[in-house]
């Protein structure tokens, strides 16, 4: 299968969908299009997908994220980390006494809450164009090496550091209102993944055109 590199675009504050430019011509792609993507972001790799195809006109409607140099992904982490590091004294003192049973009844509400919560964003990030304009085609993505690395890690870490804290609050006796909290974000954030499983300026693509009925 033979698969051609492609230019890859995002929409600014839609995070939902891709723009990628084949054979001059632009298709949007849907990476929360299935709700198993939530957990295996990596099912928008060689899984084909359905596109719709937009016009030039139309592209230049959206508003296009332009490549910048400033990494605000580091700083935020850099500030998380900072504000962790200072707070860390004053965690103990949001500690409580709850039962196994009970921890694990509100770590269960807060992951419900945080996929309820993603499922309407993803509603609410959704275009009328993509689904006006649907092609009978179905494209397969492939980001190029680093970006699968980095899903890979990010993916593993979120998914890791949820899974260690997750055990710690239910099984660790570690129940404190911090704790909690951060672990509601970590989950939040690994759900999110998908919609960055593509973040590349350049992709691999393959349009898969299906012929019509008679």
């Amino acid at each position: 299968m033979v698969m051609k590199l492609c230019e890859s675009r995002i929409i600014h504050k839609n995070p939902k969908y891709r723009i990628i430019q084949y054979n001059e011509k632009y298709y949007l792609v849907d990476l929360s299009s299935t709700w198993l993507s939530f957990v295996f972001p990596m099912i928008n790799w060689f899984i084909p997908k359905k596109c719709a195809e937009i016009s030039k006109e139309e592209v230049e409607q959206l508003n296009i994220v332009k490549p910048t140099k400033n990494n605000a992904t580091s700083w935020a982490a850099g500030g998380a980390i900072c504000i962790g590091v200072a707070l860390r004294k004053y965690i103990t003192l949001f500690d409580m006494q709850l039962d196994k049973i009970l921890a694990l009844i509100i770590c269960s509400l807060m992951f419900i809450c945080a996929f309820v919560f993603l499922l309407h964003l993803n509603k609410k990030l959704s275009l009328s164009i993509y689904t006006n304009n649907l092609v009978n085609s179905k494209i397969i993505l492939l980001p190029t090496p680093k970006n699968i690395l980095f899903t890979f890690f990010a993916y593993t870490f979120l998914g890791g550091f949820s899974i260690m804290i997750f055990h710690a609050l239910t099984f660790g006796n570690l129940f404190n209102i911090v704790i909690f909290l951060i672990w509601g974000m970590i989950v939040t954030f690994f759900l999110f993944s998908n919609m960055f499983s593509i973040i590349d300026t350049k992709v691999r693509a393959k349009l898969i055109t299906k012929e019509l009925k008679k």
